[in-house]
């Protein structure tokens, strides 16, 4: 299936936007960092053949471990997230804590984050509808 992948750019902006409406000034600290965690979906896809929901996993994981920024990773990780998906004719249909805690337990994880990863991308493929 082809993915249409956010870039790094979009991802700039969607944190630009995320800050703004918080009220938030935030900086960039690495752009490598970012880039890596941009492209994880986009390497996944081609090198494992990863379905949507571990390709948005991965994306997910990558930004908010990534610490790219001052602030927010965590909160950009799951707007670049549900982006993903619904560029892709997907959504998240859970309450914004749930999605949340699933955040919070890769980033806390107790084990490798292969593992966590796929906790997370088994529980998006619970809670992910298709766009009406």
């Amino acid at each position: 299936m082809a993915y249409q992948f956010l870039s790094i750019a979009e991802v700039q902006g969607l944190y630009s936007l995320l800050m703004r409406d918080q009220g938030i000034v935030g900086a960039l600290l690495d752009e490598g960092k970012l880039e890596s965690a941009t492209m994880r979906p986009q390497t996944r896809a081609y090198y494992e053949d990863g379905d949507l929901a571990s390709l948005t996993a991965a994306l997910i994981a990558g930004i908010a471990l990534a610490h790219a920024y001052s602030d927010g990773n965590k909160r950009l990780s799951l707007l670049c997230g549900d982006t993903f998906l619904r560029l892709n004719g997907h959504r998240i249909a859970a309450p914004a804590d749930e999605i949340a805690d699933q955040i919070l337990a890769v980033v806390n994880r107790g084990d490798d984050l292969e593992r966590a990863e796929e906790r997370l991308a088994d529980w998006l493929r619970a809670h992910s509808l298709p766009l009406a």
